[in-house]
């Protein structure tokens, strides 16, 4: 079973100095002792919330990118927020295009999403003049961007 992540970040100072990505510098599934993996040193903890991370971590991996935030966090808090919201936008919008995506047919030859379903009178028209050898036969979807039928 996964561990959960703890609810601030533990800071390793020595991956941080390797300029490893956020992910590495910034644990939230630490080990009970507290220990980097890596460098057998003990991790600090910041105030630094996983799911603002999580947000974060979605625009950037780069650890220059998350210190900045938490200073802005630490400096003006308005601003952090305002910029946090932004990113919050940014995120879910790119979810959902993700996930628009991932339920989208695209065409395997031309990798085109102008594409639309074969109806089935077409099928049945294209069989009644073809009979078995018609190109529909078998097919569900037809490329408007190279023609293909798949």
């Amino acid at each position: 079973m996964p561990k959960e992540p703890t609810k601030n970040a533990w800071y390793c100072a020595k991956c941080r100095e390797e300029g490893q990505v956020a992910a590495r510098v910034y644990d939230f599934f630490c080990n009970d002792e507290r220990i980097c993996p890596d460098h057998n040193m003990p991790l600090v903890e910041i105030d630094f919330p996983y799911s603002e991370y999580d947000t974060l971590w979605k625009i950037s991996d780069n650890v220059d990118f998350m210190e900045a935030m938490l200073k802005l966090k630490q400096d003006d808090i308005i601003e952090y927020e305002t910029k946090m919201a932004q990113f919050r936008t940014q995120v879910a919008q790119m979810e959902a295009a993700k996930q628009t995506s991932d339920h989208q047919v695209t065409c395997p030859y031309c990798q085109s999403v102008n594409v639309r379903r074969i109806s089935t009178a077409d099928r049945m028209v294209s069989t009644g003049f073809f009979g078995l050898g018609s190109r529909k036969v078998g097919k569900q979807f037809h490329c408007n961007g190279c023609g293909a039928d798949f």
